[in-house]
Parts: C-alpha cells; sequence; structure tokens
C-alpha cells in the first residue's frame, strides 16, 4: 500500500487531522495536504463527512468535547476547530454550558444555604469572593441579607468602646486584651452595619493632641504625661515617638528644600553665564565662519575650530581662536595658541602685545572662576567635565 493510499485509509477511519495523520506516517504536513486534495478531487473521500456529523451530535444535545471526539475517533483540537466553523457559519448555537460563580451563589442563597463558609466549601472558592459576591448581589436587590442578632461579645465591646469616645484602635486593643487588626475589623463591620456612625476622617485625635501640647511645654517622661493624662506608658510613649518622627521629617523637609533652591540658583547662574559666553561667541566673526564652513563641510563645528587652529596662520585670527576655545571652555588651547604668537619672532611687536593682552584677561578670568569653586563645591565636579575639550 502505497503513501497515497495510507492516508485514504486514515481519513475514513476518522483521522481527519492533517498534522495527526503526518505524525503517524512520519511524513511532512504539506504531503498529507496534497494527498487529500487530490483524493477530494477524485471523490475518494467526501469534504464535510466529519463537519456535518459534528454539527449533528452538537444539536442533538452532545456538547461534551471529550465525548463528541471519542465517538467520531478525532482530536479535540480538530473537534474545536470543526465547531468554531460552524458557530461562525451559523449551523449552531452558541451555548454557555454552566452558570457563572456568581449566579451559582445567588441560588444557594435563595434556596436557603446562607452560611459563607457552606457556600464557599460547595462551589469550592475562597471565603472573601462569597462575601464580595453577596455584597454586590444585595447591593443589586437580586436577595436580601439579613443582619445577624446574636453579635460577638468582642464586638460588642469595641463598638461600646468606640461609642464612649475611645477612639483610638490601640487603646481599644489593649484594654479589651486583643489585637489591633481585630478591632479594626470589628469598626469596620459595625460601620457597615450602621451601628456606629460613618466618619471619612478624624480631624484631632484628643489625646494625641493633649501629649503633643505636654511635649511641646518639655515634660518629655513618659510616666509623667502618662499619669497627667490618665493614659497608660505604652500608649504615651508612643504618641511620643510618633511627634519625634514628625519632627524629624519636618526637619528633613526642610534641608531638602534648602538644597533643590541652592541647586535652582546655580542652574540659574549656571545657565546665565553659558547665555553670556554664547553671545560674545556670536560677536567674533571667525566663529560664525566656523559655523558657515562646518555646515558645507557637514561636520561638527568642533572638527572645524581644530582644523582652523591647525591651518590658520594669520595671527589677528588665531587670536581670535584663542578667545572661540576660552569662550567653549577649552581651557589649555587659548594659552598654547597666544604663546605661540607671543614667543614668534616673524610676527609684528604691536599684535604680540594684543595677544599678551589676552592671555593676561584670559588668566585673570581663569583665577577668578577658580576663586568661585573653591567658595562653591557643590559645582566644582559639573564645572571640571564642563572644561573638557571634545576628543
Amino acid at each position: 500500500m502505497n503513501r497515497y493510499e495510507e492516508i485514504v485509509k486514515l481519513y475514513k477511519t476518522g483521522v481527519t487531522d492533517r498534522n495527526e495523520i503526518a505524525k503517524k506516517l512520519n511524513i511532512s504536513s504539506n504531503t498529507v495536504k496534497t494527498y487529500l486534495t487530490k483524493a477530494r478531487k477524485e471523490g475518494l473521500i467526501e469534504k464535510k463527512l466529519k463537519y456535518d456529523l459534528i454539527v449533528n451530535l452538537y444539536n442533538e444535545g452532545l456538547t461534551d468535547y471529550d465525548e463528541i471526539a471519542k465517538e467520531l475517533n478525532i482530536s479535540r483540537s480538530s473537534l474545536a476547530s470543526h465547531l468554531t466553523r460552524a458557530r461562525k457559519a451559523g449551523a449552531i448555537e452558541k451555548k454557555r454550558k454552566t452558570k457563572t460563580k456568581y449566579e451559582q451563589i445567588i441560588d444557594l442563597y435563595k434556596n436557603g444555604v446562607t452560611d459563607y463558609d457552606a457556600i464557599a466549601n460547595k462551589l469550592n472558592i475562597p471565603k472573601s469572593s462569597v462575601i464580595t459576591y453577596i455584597s454586590k448581589a444585595s447591593t443589586e436587590g437580586k436577595i436580601e441579607v439579613t443582619r445577624r442578632k446574636k453579635l460577638n461579645s468582642i464586638y460588642e465591646q469595641v463598638i461600646k468602646l468606640y461609642k464612649s469616645g475611645t477612639t483610638d484602635y490601640k487603646e481599644i486593643a489593649r484594654a479589651l486584651d486583643s489585637t489591633e487588626r481585630t478591632v479594626i475589623t470589628y469598626l469596620s463591620k459595625a460601620k457597615k452595619e450602621g451601628l456606629i456612625e460613618k466618619k471619612r476622617k478624624f480631624k484631632t485625635n484628643t489625646i494625641y493632641e493633649q501629649v503633643k501640647k505636654e511635649y511641646k511645654e518639655w515634660i518629655t517622661n513618659y510616666k509623667e504625661i502618662a499619669e497627667k493624662l490618665n493614659i497608660s506608658m505604652n500608649t504615651a510613649k508612643d504618641y511620643i515617638t510618633k511627634i519625634r518622627n514628625e519632627k524629624l521629617e519636618e526637619n528633613e523637609t526642610e534641608q531638602t528644600e534648602k538644597i533643590n533652591n541652592d541647586e535652582k540658583e546655580e542652574n540659574v547662574k549656571d545657565l546665565n553665564e553659558k547665555e553670556v559666553r554664547t553671545e560674545k561667541l556670536k560677536q567674533i566673526p571667525l566663529y560664525r565662519e566656523i559655523i558657515l564652513n562646518a555646515k558645507e563641510k557637514n561636520i561638527s563645528p568642533q572638527k572645524e575650530l581644530y582644523q582652523m587652529i591647525l591651518e590658520l596662520k594669520d595671527p589677528l585670527k588665531r587670536i581670535e581662536l584663542a578667545q572661540i576655545c576660552f569662550l567653549l571652555n577649552n581651557i589649555k588651547a587659548p594659552e598654547a595658541i597666544l604663546n605661540g604668537i607671543i614667543s614668534s619672532t616673524s610676527i609684528d611687536e604691536n599684535i604680540k602685545k594684543i595677544a599678551l593682552q589676552e592671555k593676561n584677561k584670559i588668566i585673570n578670568e581663569l583665577k577668578n572662576s577658580q576663586n568661585k569653586l573653591n567658595s562653591n563645591p557643590d559645582s566644582k565636579n559639573r564645572e571640571l567635565s564642563d572644561s573638557e575639550p571634545e576628543k
């Protein structure tokens, strides 16, 4: 039996997935496709045989994928592909097999299963999800939630203390020998059930404000404050620690703001200096010539500047070059250029004098800059990095 016949035989027995046939016969999927196309043209296999069977079975009520796949001896992926195609073609209706967890919870609650733990165990979901869904259903009016009449004794005591004016969670927890988390949970529950008044924010904590006032009057001893305000030592200690932390935070904030303001002032100064230098550069004719040449040659102005330093012979223009280098924060180049003019024997004395004056001027400006750096060490690293020439 040749490959073509084997493929046709497998297809007729129910193995309709190309990849499965290819795997069984150890050939490529494209080869299987070619042979199946040929077989359909020759009438050896019917194109929609499995597809029609799947649609009929599904519409008759057999909706479980595994059962259909077993019945027709096809893979689950092939079945899913056929059903998707059938839904798009309108041959079958999209059906939801089961109700959502939310709908199941509503049904159980209506049928009398009102215990959250029982619902959670029955549906194998967390209790928190049950509470959320029931709250949602109650809000939407789908179920009526009845309040529990019997309250936990600690729960009642928490409400009683809170109503009497003890609104600090830690105080309530210590009084009832409970945890702060338990107190928060019970108070949250009581607010939801309307047993205590909901308050968005407590503007002031009276005990805390009193501790703060005593602390400001230099009574820093925990025991003294606790005795004076009739509170526990631990509460006094907690409040004083909080007050100290707040003061530290205030000091840190003030210091940070001061540093930020100083940095802003330095940045403004640096920006002003750069603007002044830029304006001075624009006034030098040779600088404008460098910019134009750089654009024409499609190179950076820095490269054009270094080419001029190497090639330019006119002493007056070289003095301009020295000025440009200095304004661009290249410290070494100006002095080297001017020293070359001053030491030359072939240059006119008047031009040498101009070069010497320019050199002295640059030296003085460098000294002033150095004095500024020494007086303000924070900007030293920034200035040094700006002065490094581009390589």
